[in-house]
């Protein structure tokens, strides 16, 4: 959904329209892998982003850090549906079978993190797909970066540990 077709909707003031269009490029493909990554599911990713470009453009004229806000609240509603997926008993733990609009390289990354809590998926995620640093990191998930540090350690050994399995079998 465009800035422009939002502010047709009534959702928020006339902010600047080509400033945001422009993050909304810059940064939809990140924020959508790391939604994917984080919920499982692509299209439930898409519209968790998507929230969270329309609860930016509600306090665009506010918000200073952008880029560092949308990764926050991204990660929130992920965080969120993931918590109301499992008061619903939804499917969780369970692997469930990928959308066939799943990339398969989409799906091998999602295959490679099972196993994962969700606090390291989005971790892996943001520090190996979006290649951000520790500190950054701990600021999306309000924590320290110590905390980073171990949680990526942690979910590094286990992915490791993962892929050698994985040759062991396909030799």
């Amino acid at each position: 959904m465009t800035a422009l077709r939002i502010h047709e909707q009534g959702v928020g003031p006339d902010p600047d329209e080509a400033g945001f269009e422009n993050l909304y490029r810059r940064t939809y493909g990140g924020l959508l892998a790391l939604a994917v990554a984080t919920v499982r599911n692509r299209s439930l990713a898409e519209d968790l982003v998507q929230d969270a470009y329309a609860q930016l453009w509600t306090r665009w004229a506010s918000v200073t850090q952008p880029t560092a806000w949308l990764r926050r609240a991204v990660v929130s509603n992920c965080l969120a549906s993931l918590r109301t997926q499992r008061r619903r008993e939804a499917i969780i733990r369970s692997q469930a079978p990928a959308p066939p609009t799943t990339a398969p390289d989409e799906r091998a990354f999602l295959d490679l993190l099972t196993g994962l809590n969700e606090r390291q998926r989005i971790a892996v995620t943001l520090r190996y797909v979006q290649d951000l640093s520790e500190a950054e990191i701990a600021s999306v998930l309000g924590c320290r970066p110590g905390t980073v540090k171990s949680t990526l350690h942690r979910a590094t050994q286990m992915l490791r540990a993962r892929m050698a399995r994985m040759e062991g079998e396909s030799s």
